[in-house]
């Protein structure tokens, strides 16, 4: 599943072009690296695909915090998912061996990182009601994420992350009624 072709400009029988075809993301290039350090992988690759990952995820960011601006979801789920992810990646990035996870910078830019902070943790139905209970649910999500990325088979851990946290969600709802039913201020 984590196996993709590189782009190739193939004429169709009409003379048509295609204009695009999938391709590894810069996670799933530099997960699968081989025995290459960081400067190694770096020299070979150059950082033109992760360049446009890092601008994608600005981008995100960019649209996520207007979101916070406009109070249109809360800003618990998405900060402590993106602290979680931060602090993880600075404690296990080892400056660059071949077994390295990738700088903090790397980990938060590339893959479905900010997208998936904003517009996917935040999400009403399936995230926790309480305060505390969302600011557990950003926390699972980055401890998820960080641990599958970096000791799974896949790449990109956050479809799992968000998915195994949604299936808590009422457990952290319920654990947080009895204990004080505090709301978020949630539209």
């Amino acid at each position: 599943m984590s196996d993709w072709s590189s782009p190739l400009n193939i004429p169709f029988l009409d003379g048509n072009e295609i204009d695009g075809l999938t391709a590894a993301t810069p996670l799933d290039e530099f997960k699968f690296r081989g025995a290459m350090t960081v400067d190694e992988y770096w020299l070979q690759s150059g950082e033109q695909n992760w360049l446009v990952w890092a601008l994608i995820n600005l981008s995100f960011l960019v649209g996520g915090l207007y979101l916070l601006a406009m109070r249109v979801c809360t800003w618990m789920a998405p900060v402590s998912m993106l602290v979680t992810l931060l602090i993880l990646s600075i404690v296990f990035y080892d400056s660059g061996s071949s077994g390295s996870f990738g700088s903090p910078l790397f980990q938060l830019s590339t893959g479905a990182t900010m997208m998936g902070a904003f517009f996917i943790v935040t999400d009403p139905v399936t995230s926790p009601n309480s305060v505390r209970g969302q600011f557990l649910f950003g926390f699972g999500v980055g401890l998820l994420t960080f641990i599958i990325r970096n000791y799974g088979a896949y790449p990109e851990g956050l479809a799992f992350a968000i998915l195994l946290m949604n299936g808590c969600s009422p457990l952290i709802d319920h654990i947080e009624f009895r204990l004080k039913p505090e709301r978020a201020d949630v539209r």
